[in-house]
């Protein structure tokens, strides 16, 4: 079955712990993910070599890129030291220290995170449109001109907005807002709900409500979640 996972910030052990739950159960479980793999948390690298390890094996069918990669992409390919940036003000340094414990936020990032990394999540798209479900990071602004095309608000917005005719019924589900674990719980229970958020803010473990890494089973809209360990 297809299992989509919510934002991780560098939550290895409980990206690891959640994979292994739903496998034990779903032995051909195949995954997408809505973003923010980096930052806040404390191994950013760990995650995405894991994810480099699904898509080898074909157990990963898709990922999208979130504002914290785009963060990184700009400052990478801008050729800037991470020191002022707007990547550097929402915890780059989290991330860089995951690669090496020599903290130099003066250096540019190609100096201390290598090209692969970068190459990698330039390639992944703003979202992912499936037969029965559109995948996106933040969200999509449907006053826009071109509301596929805008990609700024796919990263960034805050407003949950539907149009049943540009997504021709197709769920939309997206992460980026940390919400509660029992707000995605009652999301789920709303029969008429067309878009879906499954942020419940893994890396935000001190916050009441907060603090899981979420899947949904794209295929019966079941529920799979697991405390952060991190």
């Amino acid at each position: 079955m297809r299992y989509c996972i919510g934002d991780i910030h560098g939550c290895y052990n409980t990206l690891l712990a959640l994979i292994q739950k739903i496998m034990s159960q779903d032995r051909d479980a195949r995954f997408y993910f809505v973003g923010d793999f980096i930052d806040r948390g404390p191994a950013s690298k760990q995650v995405l070599d894991y994810l480099f390890e699904l898509d080898k094996n074909h157990r990963m069918l898709g990922a999208v890129r979130g504002n914290h990669e785009q963060m990184f992409l700009d400052t990478y390919e801008n050729q800037r030291p991470v020191l002022g940036t707007m990547w550097h003000a929402n915890n780059a340094l989290s991330t860089i220290k995951s690669f090496s414990n020599l903290l130099s936020p003066d250096k540019q990032v190609n100096e201390m995170i290598p090209a692969n990394y970068f190459r990698w999540i330039k390639n992944l798209p703003f979202f992912i449109t499936l037969e029965d479900y559109i995948i996106v990071h933040a969200g999509i602004n449907f006053n826009a001109q071109s509301p596929f095309n805008d990609n700024e608000s796919m990263l960034w917005t805050r407003e949950e907005a539907y149009d049943n005719k540009l997504c021709n019924g197709k769920m939309i589900i997206h992460g980026h807002t940390p919400i509660e674990l029992k707000q995605l719980k009652e999301s789920l229970s709303d029969k008429q709900r067309k878009v879906i958020n499954i942020d419940t803010g893994c890396v935000y473990k001190k916050y009441p409500g907060m603090g899981f890494l979420s899947a949904i089973n794209l295929d019966n809209l079941e529920l799979i979640y697991e405390k952060n360990i991190d």
